[in-house]
């Protein structure tokens, strides 16, 4: 029998999830069966998967090897190399007591999916699981866009930034080269965003059903008329909002393959999505007094910048 007292650390989330962080090689289906047989309890009595973890709980679990076999793994789960874990070590741009902070690069998704062994989620599955971390995403970027990325260093503190998000306390500001120059030269796109099926893809279009979007922008430098260095900073958080709004505007973000529609490409540009997240501001939320995180820009996006004469601001 295995017994494990809940730390302090991991109160407040669903036994389940706890369990799936503990262990994840097991499956559901196994903590499931275990449930149900009564092989599985809290402080010697039965439970559900979807119970709180308390602190000082002890889990008592008895009929499963936990033990995990090292030659097999999930893609989600996978071992990393030693190649991998500087690679990931090389990302970070912040680390304090309470979170890490990550310059993702462009072509790394942010969580698995179909065919997706390769993300950041394995790399902090990896992480716990050998260093005995509790590392844990609160926020996400597509896998085109690089940029300033935030870790929690635990459940606590995942909670604390996963609410700011949602109350829009944390400023974000982008860096994007558009096909194009917006006008005017400052202001706002104010257009809600609907997701819908369209040609055998998945898009956000604008919608007077859909929810509400905003995004300022400013037009940092400009190359005649045929592109714009912009900076974007969201006052909501909508899946692809700055892609879909700046092709609203009539300027999409060079290299984007999904929000481009007839625009074409500028000759001579590598056809790679240059959208980062140059910057995120978290307020006074762990007694430290606001904290601005700047990710640099990629070589792609200076390679392009130089090219079109555009200077990135100093600060």
């Amino acid at each position: 029998m295995k017994e494990i007292t809940i730390p302090a650390h991991e109160v407040g989330q669903r036994l389940d999830r706890f369990l799936k962080k503990t262990y994840p090689h097991i499956p559901y289906g196994l903590w499931a069966r275990l449930v149900r047989t009564g092989k599985l309890r809290v402080d010697k009595k039965r439970c559900q998967l979807g119970d709180m973890t308390q602190e000082g709980q002890v889990l008592m679990i008895r009929g499963a090897a936990l033990e995990e076999d090292q030659t097999i793994a999930s893609p989600k789960e996978r071992i990393l190399s030693p190649k991998d874990t500087q690679n990931f070590n090389d990302w970070i741009i912040y680390e304090d007591d309470y979170l890490v902070a990550i310059n993702k690069p462009a072509n790394i998704a942010t969580q698995g999916g179909t065919k997706v062994q390769r993300h950041v989620d394995a790399y902090l599955h990896h992480l716990n699981h050998t260093q005995n971390f509790q590392w844990k995403l609160v926020h996400r970027l597509d896998k085109d866009t690089s940029g300033v990325l935030l870790i929690a260093k635990n459940v606590q503190v995942a909670r604390i930034l996963t609410q700011a998000f949602k109350d829009g306390v944390m400023e974000k500001t982008y860096w994007a080269i558009t096909i194009g120059v917006p006008v005017p030269m400052e202001g706002e796109i104010n257009a809600p965003l609907l997701k819908r099926n369209i040609a055998g893809q998945e898009l956000m279009v604008k919608d007077p059903d859909g929810d509400r979007a905003l995004t300022l922008y400013r037009v940092l430098d400009f190359a005649h008329n045929k592109a714009a260095f912009v900076e974007l900073t969201p006052k909501t958080g909508r899946t692809h909002q700055l892609r879909a709004h700046t092709l609203l505007i009539g300027t999409p973000i060079l290299g984007d393959p999904k929000y481009q529609n007839n625009h074409q490409g500028l000759d001579n540009m590598t056809q790679k999505l240059h959208l980062h997240a140059r910057s995120i501001t978290l307020p006074n939320l762990f007694g430290k007094g606001p904290l601005t995180i700047k990710a640099p820009v990629n070589d792609v996006f200076m390679g392009t910048c130089k090219q079109l004469g555009f200077e990135l601001p100093k600060k």
